[in-house]
């Protein structure tokens, strides 16, 4: 177990071996919501934020934005009728929701898996209206054991981050 008083020295050691952080800096920001790391989460928490009012400030630590995003397969688990009707594809909630639950070993909480799988669609609907594009498919990918997985049409995460980004700098995140 770490102390409080460990972990700010260990802290306070660190900073002064990286001089930019040990520096002295008189930043006047004000915000109601900072979201920290701009990969797809946050960039979505920032915009989602922008749209509920909030003003945001969103950190990110890398010199690029995109964090793991980037380099995931980009594919997104939702039951979507629009498109799976139209392959022959039937879906369900539970289904969706014993997928996730039994590949994930059963220890997540089920009301946050069941939560997931009833707003996926709105999320869905939300990132296509950001401008994220899809495939006009959806396919089996390893370990889904149902085809429901979205493909976007850039690489790998590419089409969120591109999306999000430049729906967070047109509603003015900082």
């Amino acid at each position: 177990m770490m102390l409080r008083r460990d972990f700010m020295i260990s802290a306070g050691a660190c900073a002064l071996s990286y001089p930019s952080l040990a520096q002295e800096n008189d930043w006047d920001y004000d915000c109601d919501v900072l979201v920290i790391g701009a990969g797809a989460a946050g960039l979505s928490a920032a915009v989602r934020a922008s749209e509920l009012g909030a003003r945001v400030i969103l950190i990110e630590k890398r010199e690029i934005i995109g964090g793991n995003t980037l380099i995931s397969s980009g594919f997104l688990g939702v039951i979507d009728p629009v498109r799976q009707i139209p392959l022959g594809i039937t879906d369900s909630e539970e289904r969706h929701f014993n997928d996730i639950w039994i590949n994930g070993g059963q220890i997540a909480k089920p009301e946050l898996i069941r939560t997931l799988v009833k707003e996926s669609q709105r999320m869905l609907g939300w990132l296509e209206n950001k401008g994220v594009k899809f495939r006009n498919e959806v396919i089996e990918i390893y370990g889904s054991h149902h085809p429901r997985c979205h493909q976007p049409i850039l690489p790998n995460g590419t089409s969120y981050v591109r999306a999000l980004s430049s729906e967070a700098m047109s509603r003015k995140v900082q």
